[in-house]
């Protein structure tokens, strides 16, 4: 798994993006489970092999994401 803080400029606040990328011997697949703003930080706890917890959003990483754009939805 990889966090990122994003900045979108001057005018934006910091955001986090979180990936994960899948591996085995024929490809490596990237996968964006996790977009929120405004953050600065992230703080990451994997609970087990395919849950983990993203500064308080728990997400199976096989079948959930968290965007904030789409958090009322």
């Amino acid at each position: 798994m990889k966090i990122y803080q994003s900045n979108g400029g001057a005018t934006t606040g910091l955001a986090i993006r979180g990936e994960v990328t899948y591996n085995n011997k024929t490809f490596n697949k990237t996968k964006n489970i996790y977009w929120n703003y405004p953050q600065a930080k992230a703080s990451v706890k994997w609970i087990n092999h395919d849950t983990v917890n993203i500064s308080g959003h728990v997400l199976n990483v096989e079948k959930e994401t968290f965007d904030f754009r789409y958090e009322d939805e």
